[in-house]
């Protein structure tokens, strides 16, 4: 799909754009007009997206399997600042956004082991799945992960039976660490320069 390279992004302006490759695949252009991909990048969390990012967890399960059991469903959207702290962890939230748009992705990152920085809480819109914007996401969660902590390694966790994530994450980078993976998740990690 995209380019793993830090590339210039082939817009209006010399600018870098992780996972924006000099030419777009015609795959991804049919689904994200140019616009759209050239605008888009990652911003801290506000309160407001909240209500956004809540309507995309339909049911108690889609809930566990995107915060973990410390979030209950039903649950409200002003709750999730607070439910979703990493307790002892200082925690960074961002969205994909396009200019002038509702958050498209969310996600988080936190340093829970010595030099490694943790993502999680990884989410994309319902209806802006399929067009690349998981891999545009994860690779500015990595860069702005790494920019914040200066880690030597980046870790998440994947449901073995989430497919389409675990080939993602594997396509950035990242490989099982069998000693802390379970029979349901997957512990990956990705080591950098």
């Amino acid at each position: 799909m995209f380019s793993q390279d830090l590339l210039t992004d082939a817009c209006t302006e010399s600018r870098p754009l992780w996972g924006a490759a000099v030419h777009l695949v015609p795959s991804i252009c049919s689904n994200l007009n140019l616009y759209d991909f050239c605008t888009m990048h990652l911003r801290t969390v506000k309160n407001s997206d909240f209500e956004t990012i809540a309507s995309w967890i339909s049911d108690a399960a889609a809930a566990r399997r995107w915060a973990g059991p410390l979030l209950s469903f039903p649950f409200m959207a002003a709750e999730l600042p607070v439910a979703l702290a990493i307790p002892g962890c200082e925690t960074s939230s961002y969205c994909l956004v396009n200019d002038g748009h509702a958050p498209l992705g969310f996600g988080q990152h936190w340093v829970f082991q010595v030099d490694a920085v943790h993502l999680g809480r990884i989410i994309v819109d319902p209806n802006a799945r399929g067009r690349g914007l998981g891999r545009v996401l994860c690779q500015y969660l990595i860069e702005a992960a790494l920019d914040a902590t200066r880690a030597r390694a980046v870790t998440l966790r994947a449901y073995r039976d989430n497919a389409t994530a675990v080939a993602l994450y594997e396509s950035l980078g990242f490989s099982e660490v069998a000693a802390e993976s379970t029979d349901e998740v997957l512990f990956m990690r990705k080591a950098v320069s």
